[in-house]
């Protein structure tokens, strides 16, 4: 799952070319979330990710399917990041704590490398946390950061496989949503599948069992039981567009 929406400045991080770099925490630290209108996230997180946003599923540009945090409804709005730059949430997805750094993998290689967004305003030379120590080894912040990327980049391989199950069975269908805003404005949301709960209830036993002891099926569940959220985002859709209007 390398996605890397938010990063202006990927670039591989290098002993060589990062070796006096320090990151510290920068004034509205969810900003550079603020134009995500969605995320991925992981079969781990889909709990706590579930009681708070919806799930949806999409494209992951490879020919599979990701499960993806719906984060707003109009393009480039993220309607979880306020005006100040704070998540306005309990369960920040695990992608987003992640920045600035991510593992990355080129679609032919084997193994994925560390990369840092080299625009984000916290890194600099005098200030914050090493990010290697002074023999070149990585920091205990690096290291620490490198255990959640790890623990992120497995658990997405693992949904990979999953959500690949899913498809197998023809349970994800390509849908679209018409939602309506105040003073009647219209907007519409597609290029995503959610799961047909119809199909699922007609499945073979053979088909069930494999999604149930895969683990797909918890999956699933949290996926149709976040569908419930969608309302609210919308209601946070609405609360944008009126303080837009009264401005």
């Amino acid at each position: 799952m390398s996605i890397l929406l938010f990063y202006k400045k990927p670039v591989p991080l290098s002993t060589e070319t990062h070796r006096n770099l320090r990151v510290k925490p920068i004034a509205g630290g969810y900003a550079y979330a603020s134009t995500a209108n969605s995320v991925p996230v992981t079969a781990a997180e889909i709990g706590s990710v579930a009681s708070e946003y919806p799930i949806v599923f999409a494209p992951d540009g490879s020919g599979g399917m990701v499960p993806m945090v719906m984060l707003g409804v109009r393009e480039q709005e993220n309607l979880f990041v306020d005006a100040n730059g704070g998540w306005d949430a309990q369960y920040i997805p695990m992608f987003v704590r992640c920045y600035p750094f991510a593992f990355y993998k080129e679609e032919k290689e084997q193994n994925a490398v560390v990369v840092i967004d080299e625009d984000y305003a916290g890194f600099n030379e005098t200030e914050g946390l090493e990010l290697f120590n002074p023999d070149g080894s990585a920091s205990a912040h690096v290291e620490g950061t490198v255990e959640l990327l790890q623990h992120f980049h497995a658990s997405a391989e693992h949904t990979m496989k999953l959500t690949s199950i899913l498809a197998k069975h023809g349970l994800l269908v390509p849908q679209t949503m018409d939602i309506n805003g105040p003073n009647g404005k219209k907007f519409g949301l597609d290029g995503f599948s959610l799961i047909d709960e119809g199909k699922l209830a007609e499945l073979e036993d053979s088909a069930l069992l494999e999604i149930v002891k895969s683990g797909a099926m918890a999956l699933a569940y949290g996926h149709l039981f976040s569908l419930n959220n969608v309302q609210k985002v919308v209601q946070r859709l609405e609360s944008r567009l009126i303080a837009e209007m009264a401005a």
